[in-house]
């Protein structure tokens, strides 16, 4: 999720509406270059003085302000912005553009800069001064934090900007910050206080609940009631100015509970948990070139960031959900991981397997216990005398009439 500008120069004078058409050519996969374009060598010009003043994602991916890699045409060059960056950079991008001689166009607003036009509406520059990555941070964390609370949300100890609430059943529901130089994202995490241990005992480490981003939750169809729209709302938040820290503290606590509250209540027992990763039907609509299909081999993990200990949170869900399912759960997982580090996926490991048997072991000694410990509690139960039946003064038994 991007803010995305088209610089370029046309062999005739555009309106929006058709400079809209070169960029849908553009960006579309498999077409092919758009008419109505000049190979303009202002173009390179205009590419070195931009990365001259802000440096490419691959040189410099904590102080670039590019989501991706720049691309570069014969006829154009299309930039995707990150968001918390769009004030400062859009106006240089379309300053140096005029200065080259150039237009640039806007898909956001579906608006064209025209660089003959003298009358055209150019982005300010932005007013207010930027604050460090640091303090951005700690002022939206303190924004967010009283409308968490009134949420049911709670600080997690321990754990660095990092929210959650439980439910009366032991039901986990987390909300994190992932966190880039000047911007945030959310993260997502669902699961029970009673899996923790065992996935500590499988790991070796203390291993918080695997999370999910909830942009990517929204335009696979996860949030019920939300479905994917191309205008759909950017789940990413600017921390760069105080102005901006302040409005994106107030949308991240209304997104919370407008698309994460549904998602944990879909979740909020252990059976749904455990049911969200054997479900094949999504709650809401995807995007249009998303579907359950591209989870076939890293399988429902694949909702996570990390698939390994995903997988292992899917174990220990099921099992605590259905006891009786554990050796199947586990033999299924066993398969899947040796299919991800064959395959070189992300998540597969030699180490993966030992983390399974460890959790099934930690799993079973709890919840599943096996026949002979069943024995020897039966044999260990003392035996209990019978009742001595009440006997009456000459010490015979009393007869019930």
């Amino acid at each position: 999720m991007s803010f995305d500008l088209a610089v370029f120069r046309p062999r005739k004078a555009l309106d929006a509406a058709a400079a809209g058409a070169i960029y849908a050519a553009l960006t579309s996969e498999g077409a092919s270059a758009p008419a109505g374009l000049v190979r303009a060598k202002e173009l390179v010009a205009f590419y070195e003085a931009l990365t001259a003043r802000y440096p490419e994602i691959d040189d410099e991916p904590d102080e670039s302000p590019f989501a991706v890699a720049i691309e570069r045409r014969p006829d154009a060059v299309v930039i995707n912005l990150s968001f918390s960056r769009v004030d400062e950079v859009a106006h240089a991008i379309e300053q140096l553009a005029k200065a080259h001689g150039l237009d640039v166009y806007d898909p956001q607003e579906r608006r064209l800069i025209c660089a003959t036009d003298p009358d055209a509406v150019r982005r300010p520059a932005p007013a207010q001064k930027k604050l460090s990555p640091k303090e951005g941070l700690a002022r939206f964390v303190a924004g967010v934090g009283p409308g968490l609370e009134a949420l049911g949300f709670a600080p997690v100890p321990r754990a660095k900007h990092t929210w959650r609430r439980r439910s009366a059943e032991g039901v986990l529901h987390r909300i994190g910050l992932n966190l880039a130089t000047r911007e945030v994202r959310t993260d997502v995490a669902v699961g029970h206080e009673r899996v923790l241990p065992w996935l500590a005992a499988a790991t070796g480490a203390r291993e918080p609940l695997p999370a999910m981003s909830l942009g990517y939750l929204h335009l696979r169809g996860w949030i019920p009631g939300e479905p994917w729209r191309d205008d759909a709302v950017e789940l990413e938040y600017a921390i760069d100015h105080a102005g901006r820290v302040e409005k994106s503290a107030e949308r991240f606590v209304r997104d919370v509970e407008r698309f994460a509250a549904p998602f944990f209540d879909a979740l909020g027992t252990t059976a749904a948990i455990a049911d969200f990763f054997t479900r094949t039907k999504t709650f809401a609509k995807p995007r249009a070139n998303w579907g359950l299909e591209r989870e076939t081999v890293a399988g429902p993990s694949e909702r996570f960031w990390r698939e390994d200990r995903a997988l292992l949170l899917e174990i220990a869900m099921r099992a605590l959900a259905d006891p009786s399912s554990l050796d199947a759960c586990v033999a299924e997982a066993q398969g899947r991981g040796a299919v991800w580090t064959k395959k070189d996926i992300y998540g597969g490991s030699p180490q993966l397997a030992g983390f399974i048997t460890a959790l099934a072991r930690a799993i079973r000694d709890e919840i599943v216990p096996t026949k002979a410990s069943t024995k020897t509690k039966a044999a260990a139960k003392p035996k209990t005398k019978a009742a001595a039946k009440p006997k009456n003064k000459s010490g015979a038994a009393k007869r019930r009439g």
